[in-house]
């Protein structure tokens, strides 16, 4: 009978942390690959602001990390979303021009109260589903079975 072991724990684990460093380095290089790719789809739609653009991010982890969009309409415009009837709060209007008629006027500024309105259907723009998909095609097939990449709303991307 032949018994054997590790002598030295001291190297498992340096070798546990470069194989850690290495994943982490894997994984921040793949996000900053897709958030490049995903700004230029996103500047190549014509935007007056560039306001979405401007407001995608990432966040790194170790071995992890996130990208997304801080404006209240980034998931709208990207997964796009059904009609519906949008509930509408009352809220202040500027002073503002208006012409009917070919006339002018000025419209003073008022208090706007609450009121409904029809949202039509809108299909998606999928910007960085589409990004993550073309990166994601061109890694070795070893990369591409050990990362998982999810949405943070629970939705697998694919």
């Amino acid at each position: 009978m032949f018994k054997f072991e590790v002598t030295d724990d001291g190297e498992l684990d340096n070798l546990q942390d470069e194989v850690e460093e290495e994943l982490t380095k894997i994984i921040y290089d793949l996000a900053d690959e897709i958030f490049d790719l995903s700004q230029q789809m996103l500047m190549a739609r014509s935007h007056k602001t560039g306001t979405l653009a401007h407001s995608e991010n990432i966040t790194y982890g170790n071995r992890w990390a996130t990208i997304g969009a801080n404006t209240p309409y980034a998931k709208a415009d990207h997964d796009g979303f059904p009609g519906h009837i949008q509930m509408v709060d009352s809220h202040p209007v500027r002073a503002h021009e208006r012409t009917r008629g070919g006339k002018s006027y000025t419209v003073k500024a008022h208090i706007r109260g609450d009121f409904a309105r029809w949202m039509p259907e809108r299909t998606g723009k999928f910007w960085l589903d589409d990004a993550i998909k073309q990166v994601m095609m061109k890694q070795p097939k070893e990369n591409q079975d050990m990362i998982m990449i999810t949405r943070q709303d629970g939705d697998a991307i694919g």
